[in-house]
C-alpha cells in the first residue's frame, strides 16, 4: 500500500456519522471517525440538506482507514476481502458478476454508465440526471471546489423539490452526488488523480440500484483497486 504523509500545517476535524436510513444494514468505518483536513475552510465538502450525505462521508473515512492500514492486495478478491473487513457487513458483492460489472466501471466506465442506466428501473428524469452529474464529473475535477460544490449542491436541491422524482430515485441520485462531492474535495485522502476517477462514480451508481451501503463497497473495490494499479 503507498502510505501518505499528510501536511503539518492541516487543521483536523472530527466528522460524526450518521445512518443510512434506506438501508437496513448499517456501514460504519472500522475506525473511530476519521479526521478529515480542512483545506478550504470557506466550502464544506458535506451538504446536511442531502439525506444520504453520509453516503460520501462513510466512502471517504473508509478509505481513509484503508491507506493507514497495512494492506497490500494485488487480486480482486483480497481487495473484496479487504472491503469486506473495513465495512464490517456481509454482502454478495463477491461474485463473478459483481467483478465483472466492477471491472467495466473501471475500464470503460462510459460503457457500464450507459448499459447501467439502460438496465435499471429508474425513471427517464433520474436518467437523465445521474448522466449529466458523471458527465459532468470531469470538468468538476478541474475547478475550484467552491465552484463544484455551488453545482453539485444545486443539483441536489433540484432533486430534493423535484415533484415528479420517486423516492427511490432520490435516494439513488443523491447517493451518487454525495460519493462525486466527497470524492472531488481535495481533503484527507488525496494521493492521486484515481480517486477522482469517474469509474468510481460509476461504480457507486451500480451499488446505489442495490442500497446505499452497496454503492460504498463497489465505490470503495474500484478506488482501491485503482490505487493499487490492481487490474481485474
Amino acid at each position: 500500500m503507498k502510505r501518505i504523509t499528510l501536511s503539518p500545517l492541516a487543521v483536523l476535524f472530527v466528522i460524526l456519522l450518521c445512518a443510512c436510513s434506506n438501508d437496513t444494514q448499517e456501514l460504519t468505518p472500522a475506525s473511530t471517525p476519521l479526521a478529515v483536513k480542512l483545506k478550504v475552510a470557506e466550502t464544506p465538502v458535506g451538504n446536511k440538506d442531502n439525506p444520504y450525505d453520509d453516503v460520501g462521508l462513510k466512502f471517504r473515512n473508509f478509505l481513509s482507514d484503508y491507506k493507514v492500514g497495512a494492506y497490500n492486495p494485488t487480486t480482486y478478491s483480497e481487495v473484496y476481502t479487504i472491503v469486506q473487513s473495513l465495512t464490517g457487513a456481509s454482502s454478495t458483492f463477491g461474485t463473478i458478476s459483481t467483478q465483472d460489472l466492477l471491472s467495466a466501471c473501471k475500464n470503460a466506465p462510459d460503457i457500464a454508465l450507459f448499459t447501467i442506466l439502460e438496465q435499471s428501473t429508474l425513471s427517464q428524469t433520474a436518467k437523465d440526471t445521474l448522466s449529466t452529474v458523471i458527465g459532468n464529473y470531469e470538468n468538476w475535477s478541474h475547478q475550484p471546489f467552491d465552484q463544484t460544490y455551488g453545482e453539485i449542491a444545486e443539483i441536489e436541491a433540484n432533486v430534493l423539490n423535484s415533484p415528479t422524482l420517486s423516492e427511490n430515485d432520490q435516494r439513488v441520485i443523491l447517493s451518487v452526488t454525495s460519493v462525486a462531492r466527497y470524492s472531488l474535495y481535495h481533503s484527507c485522502c488525496e494521493d492521486t488523480d484515481w480517486e477522482k476517477s469517474v469509474g468510481n462514480i460509476v461504480a457507486a451508481l451500480a451499488g446505489s440500484r442495490i442500497s446505499s451501503n452497496t454503492a460504498i463497497q463497489y465505490a470503495l473495490i474500484t478506488s482501491i483497486a485503482g490505487l493499487e494499479e490492481i487490474q481485474f
